[in-house]
């Protein structure tokens, strides 16, 4: 699977799933925390974060993002799997990328924690080496695993059309300070 702003659909090529990206916790975080506020005052959370990525709170945020940098709670990991772990532990709010996400919206695991969505205009594109034959077997498999995603996108549609979409484009912001807690899985 490669990330891209476009796929070419042929027999080696395939759109998977469009880049969405959404603010995302526990029921359990949700409710002793209620909702993160993208406008006005800034609520109390902790906001998790992977390293190392474009699409991250200081481009959803914006400035908005350096108080919870500043106040410890920030916490950064080199290992997507516990982003996920730590959200869905109910220790903060995670970036959740909807590609890999989509099964744990769908049964309740991860919730919303903002009525915001952030669409890159990226693409998942499933691809194969054109360089050689493809076995009906790689077909049959590419074409049910899009199938799924499609009607697990279809069933998160309610999910993701409450959630304000915004499109920024995707500009590197730096740390400016160093208040952040980061862990790195080595």
């Amino acid at each position: 699977m490669r990330r891209t702003a476009t796929c070419t659909m042929d027999d080696y090529n395939c759109t998977f799933l469009p880049e969405i990206v959404l603010p995302v916790c526990s029921k359990s975080y949700l409710e002793r925390h209620g909702k993160l506020a993208t406008r006005g005052a800034i609520n109390a959370h902790v906001l998790l974060e992977l390293t190392e990525t474009e699409i991250g709170w200081r481009m959803l945020l914006g400035e908005r993002a350096e108080p919870f940098v500043k106040s410890g709670q920030w916490h950064e990991f080199s290992d997507y799997a516990v982003v996920l772990q730590t959200a869905i532990g109910g220790q903060g709010v995670a970036l959740g990328w909807v590609s890999a996400i989509s099964r744990l919206l769908a049964d309740g695991t991860l919730v919303p924690a903002a009525n915001l969505r952030f669409d890159s205009g990226n693409q998942f594109c499933l691809i194969t080496p054109p360089n050689r034959p493809l076995r009906p077997v790689v077909h049959e498999i590419r074409n049910w695993m899009v199938e799924e995603m499609r009607k697990e996108y279809e069933g998160l549609s309610p999910i993701l059309t409450a959630c304000e979409a915004l499109n920024r484009p995707l500009t590197p912001v730096r740390a400016k300070s160093s208040g952040r807690v980061t862990h790195s899985a080595q």
